[in-house]
């Protein structure tokens, strides 16, 4: 006699330009945080809490945008720019941006918000819980070297 194998439930989801985006209070708050990060950097203010939130929503958003083949090349700045970022933290253990990463950094700003308001709620609670394991991949290594590497190893490898 066969086993009955435990099977677990998948709900239809309607086609992609049916399903529910996020609402205008979630984009706004997502904006909002996004611009927060980038203000405390830029005034100095920035700890290494902060940079760690900067690097999550680069790799949130950019697992965003290759699951919808939208803003890919932008959201790959932002990557580098997070990734930097780290590198320089590991050399002074100063969060901050050079002019050219602030300017890459503002303008992505503006990327990950047009993405909020592209993407379906399905596909940003898939990327914000890849984006979380990814995060808790990368600070469980031991030194701030194979970080950067990790970080664009982890986009780059899904």
């Amino acid at each position: 006699m066969r086993k009955a194998l435990a099977r677990r439930r998948v709900q239809a989801l309607p086609p992609r330009g049916m399903r529910p985006k996020l609402d205008r209070s979630q984009q706004t708050d997502l904006a909002l945080v996004h611009m927060l990060n980038l203000d405390l950097v830029v005034k100095g203010q920035a700890d290494e809490i902060v940079m760690w939130h900067l690097a999550e929503q680069a790799l949130l958003w950019s697992r965003v945008a290759q699951l919808t083949g939208y803003l890919q090349d932008e959201m790959t700045q932002q990557l580098n720019v997070a990734a930097e970022v780290i590198r320089r933290f590991g050399r002074t253990g100063k969060v901050g941006f050079s002019g050219q990463e602030y300017q890459i950094a503002k303008e992505g700003t503006e990327v990950m918000d047009c993405l909020a308001g592209a993407v379906d709620k399905h596909v940003a609670v898939a990327a914000a819980n890849w984006a979380e394991l990814a995060m808790f991949t990368v600070r469980a290594e031991s030194s701030l070297a194979p970080l950067v590497v990790n970080l664009r190893k982890t986009v780059c490898d899904e």
